[in-house]
């Protein structure tokens, strides 16, 4: 898993682009309130959690304001013995490139399958997995208040 220092643009055109430093600009810290502030069900851009995760995947905005920082990441050390261990770690949004996610349309299209799933009582998460191969990440979110925050990312793939 590649970490690469970049901000958002707030063009919702680059939502679809891949997360690379050339598809992603410096345009300074994104504001973002602390906590249950951010959550109001006026704000929140679904009622539900599969149209929340919808607008998420699809909004470098959407992402931006609702992901609580320091964000949890996990990813396999491959090369760690005597066998692959997940290693975590805690990343600043500096430490990051949007989109933290990929639209659900181009990852259906390129292949990948796509499950959300609701862990009662407040967590949710969205799976991202190609067939036939090792890739796996999950998108682990906590509701806040009345709406949800991205908390972890855990790339299970080898």
């Amino acid at each position: 898993l590649a970490v690469v220092a970049c901000k958002p643009q707030t063009a919702p055109s680059t939502a679809n682009k891949p997360s690379t430093p050339a598809a992603t600009a410096d345009t300074g810290h994104a504001e973002q309130p602390a906590g249950p502030a951010q959550s109001d069900a006026a704000t929140c851009p679904a009622a539900d959690f599969n149209g929340f995760a919808e607008k998420f995947a699809s909004s470098i905005s959407v992402q931006a304001k609702y992901t609580h920082w320091p964000l949890e990441s996990t990813s396999i050390d491959a090369a760690a013995t005597p066998e692959p261990k997940p290693v975590t770690k805690q990343v600043s949004e500096q430490e990051m490139s949007y989109p933290l996610l990929m639209a659900f349309d181009r990852a259906k299209r390129e292949g990948q399958s796509v499950e959300m799933t609701q862990d009662p009582p407040d967590g949710a998460q969205i799976h991202y997995t190609k067939p036939d191969t090792d890739y796996s990440i999950r998108y682990l979110f906590k509701r806040q208040g009345t709406c949800w925050q991205l908390v972890a990312i855990k790339d299970e793939s080898l």
